[in-house]
């Protein structure tokens, strides 16, 4: 992926090309991952399981203060 960017810290609708018809779209509720142009997209919910939570909770921090 494009300079191995956070999927977490994508914008609405922000989309990641890794290939030039496959790409990863931030979505309202998750992303959608498409192989080819030939396929219809595979929605992914959103899931913490693999957020970065010390990075999100120093964050909180910076903005509270």
């Amino acid at each position: 992926m494009e300079n191995n960017k956070d999927i977490y810290n994508m914008t609405l609708h922000e989309r990641i090309y890794y290939d030039r018809k496959k790409y990863v779209e931030r979505v309202p509720g998750g992303w959608l991952y498409r192989e080819s142009k030939d396929n219809s997209p595979a929605f992914v919910p959103y899931s913490s399981e693999f957020y970065d939570k010390e990075l999100y909770n120093n964050i909180i921090e910076d903005d509270c203060f």
